[in-house]
């Protein structure tokens, strides 16, 4: 069940235009369906007119020919007028009836005729009005995009939290599990949870936050392929709702953020508590009666299933903080060249087969210890603003992220400067760079390492696709 748009303060005056525009767009699309339809009915009756009229002439044509030949075969020339002078009665009550036929014939003709004139005039009005219809249609569309686009460029409003990253979020692992969650999922409820303290929420709102989460997306932050750029972000799976994003199922579209934002996790649950309690009396509303008010889901019954889950899980969750989330896939792709295959054995991560310029995000919150380009070739300094090759030795523009108890990740081949510098703060799922082929390579893909003990050399690799299986994120 999608979230619709916050009835919160603070909805900026483009998400409000959004909002507006995508109605305007869908009056517009309904109006423009009439207006086809109506197009379309009035070209057939014209098709309709034409055959009656066709028809009408032809009983006429046939008519007068039939009329002129008994004419001539009884007459020989003689004028209607003086028809009676020279034939039997018979005959002249035979050529009246073709006569008096003859003349309805005409007037039918005449009545179709008009009839035809007039059906192709309606179809030239229905017509025009279809095509101004489509046009107020396609600027409506054009309006959305471009308000998407400017609420798009908005940046990510800061969420502060304390505690450290990662470790914490791990502890919540033991609460999770004992009632079959996942490490991502514990460590999604605790990010829920921490980010609910942080703004003073009461434990009620809390239990509204999780039971809200379990409902729409099983505590997974999912990608929808109604963004395709989120299928490149921190993900745990794909959605299909709408264009509904992240763990509260919340719609880029309506209001409720970017999707970039949407898929944090923080946002997320920021958004969704400041419109919980805007809502009024909340406290003293049954907690799926809460969550409908923010979500307004086609389902509202639903969130009171989860309630004793949710409360078990906050209650389980007491004394963890935890603000910017476990450990997240760098990019969303296959495995393309495994740890150490017997054909490589001095392959010490894994090859990611993602396309040129895709978004690289951090695994997990941490600093960056290394941003830079180590590509050489024949001892001489290659570069990294270029294709590599295999011929080129080094990552490329690569960098190295350190995090909690000393595991270091390594991104290599990125195709241009990484986007963060040495010392910076980093949050799991932060754009690091862009998936290149600089160094040694032999086409776009992300060279993935995890490194233990605070070592960055070979010898202190391990294999990343257990690690992160380990910690709750499968890579592939």
């Amino acid at each position: 069940m999608p979230a619709q748009p916050p009835l919160a303060q603070g909805t900026t005056a483009a998400q409000l235009a959004l909002e507006a525009a995508i109605r305007a767009a869908d009056e517009a699309k309904a109006e423009a369906a009439t207006a086809a339809q109506t197009a379309a009915t009035d070209a057939a009756a014209v098709t309709t007119a034409e055959a009656a009229a066709t028809a009408s002439r032809a009983t006429r044509d046939h008519l007068r020919t039939e009329f002129n030949d008994e004419i001539s075969r009884l007459y020989r020339g003689p004028s209607y007028n003086d028809l009676r002078q020279f034939a039997p009665d018979t005959s002249v009550r035979k050529s009246s009836e073709l006569a008096g036929k003859l003349k309805s014939a005409e007037e039918q003709v005449t009545a179709d005729e008009a009839a035809l004139v007039a059906a192709r005039g309606k179809a030239l009005l229905s017509a025009a009005a279809s095509k101004a219809a489509e046009d107020r249609r396609v600027a409506a569309d054009a309006k959305v995009e471009l308000l998407r686009a400017e609420v798009g460029r908005r940046p990510a409003p800061p969420v502060v939290v304390t505690a450290t990253p990662f470790t914490l979020c791990l502890a919540a692992a033991p609460a999770g599990s004992r009632m079959g969650l996942s490490p991502a999922q514990s460590a999604n409820a605790a990010t829920i949870v921490a980010v609910g303290r942080r703004l003073g929420v009461p434990e009620k709102g809390l239990v509204v936050a999780i039971a809200t989460a379990m409902q729409e997306s099983s505590l997974r932050n999912l990608a929808n392929v109604a963004y395709p750029e989120s299928l490149s972000m921190a993900n745990q799976g794909v959605g299909y709702d709408h264009d509904s994003l992240g763990l509260f199922q919340q719609r880029p579209a309506t209001g409720w953020g970017t999707p970039g934002e949407v898929m944090t996790p923080e946002y997320a649950a920021e958004k969704f508590y400041r419109s919980l309690l805007k809502v009024p009396g909340w406290q003293d509303l049954p907690v799926t009666v809460a969550a409908q008010s923010v979500q307004r889901s086609a389902f509202p019954d639903a969130y009171a299933r989860h309630e004793a889950a949710a409360a078990q899980l906050v209650a389980g969750l007491a004394g963890i903080e935890c603000a910017t989330g476990a450990w997240v896939a760098p990019v969303g792709a296959s495995i393309t060249s495994g740890y150490m295959q017997p054909g490589r054995p001095d392959h010490h991560g894994v090859d990611l087969g993602a396309a040129r310029g895709t978004q690289i995000r951090s695994a997990a919150a941490g600093v960056v210890r290394t941003a830079a380009c180590d590509a050489t070739q024949g001892g001489r300094d290659y570069g990294c603003d270029t294709d590599g090759s295999v011929a080129v030795t080094g990552c490329g523009w690569y960098v190295d992220v350190e995090h909690a108890d000393g595991v270091i990740t390594r991104y290599c081949h990125m195709l241009r400067r990484p986007e963060v510098t040495v010392g910076d703060q980093v949050a799991a799922g932060q754009v690091l760079g862009q998936v290149g082929t600089s160094g040694n390579s032999s086409g776009p893909h992300l060279h993935f390492e995890v490194h233990l003990g605070g070592g960055r050399d070979n010898a202190s690799t391990t294999d990343p696709v257990g690690w992160m299986r380990g910690h709750g994120v499968p890579l592939n």
